[in-house]
């Protein structure tokens, strides 16, 4: 790819020149949600869990790094080669953190978020290694209940009950 970083396996990747909405560095291997566009390029942030506007728009893990204000690539779908795994398991299911401290934002863990925190489904680690881990990224988001389509829930209140009502439309 671009400037010679990330090798691109066509119809296995799906990978996007980013710049950091902030003009911070942009780390590989961090997991990123979208903030919008500059008009040439997405912006991104550091996703966590602890907040629907911090996880709803996961996009992606950077497949490398960049100086502060500058473009990088980042992987929506497939491998992300040569990161660090060392706190994931093998083969095991790989979610967004819901830490925030400065080091740890954009963090992978294979722990499940417990609510009122954001199950972010990143992926799996393919391979478990400090330095050469591997990890599938194909992410799925949407496990809370108001984010399902057929429900819609406004006003919510402690202790209300949900109910389905069957309709016949017809």
């Amino acid at each position: 790819m671009k400037g010679g970083l990330s090798t691109q396996q066509i119809g296995q990747e799906s990978m996007f020149l980013v710049k950091h909405a902030d003009n911070l560095p942009l780390v590989n291997g961090r997991v990123v949600y979208l903030a919008g566009s500059t008009g040439q390029n997405k912006t991104v942030r550091y996703a966590h869990a602890i907040s629907e506007a911090t996880s709803s728009t996961t996009f992606g893990v950077m497949t490398e790094s960049a100086t502060s204000g500058g473009t990088a690539f980042c992987t929506t779908f497939g491998y992300v080669r040569d990161i660090n795994t060392s706190n994931l398991k093998e083969g095991g299911l790989v979610w967004l953190s819901a830490s925030v401290s400065p080091d740890s934002v954009g963090a992978l863990t294979a722990v499940r978020p417990q609510a009122p925190n954001h199950g972010v489904l990143i992926g799996l680690c393919v391979r478990k290694h400090a330095n050469n881990g591997i990890l599938y990224v194909s992410i799925q988001n949407g496990y809370e209940l108001n984010e399902l389509h057929d429900v819609y829930i406004s006003n919510l209140k402690n202790k209300q009950v949900i109910a389905y009502s069957y309709r016949d439309w017809e």
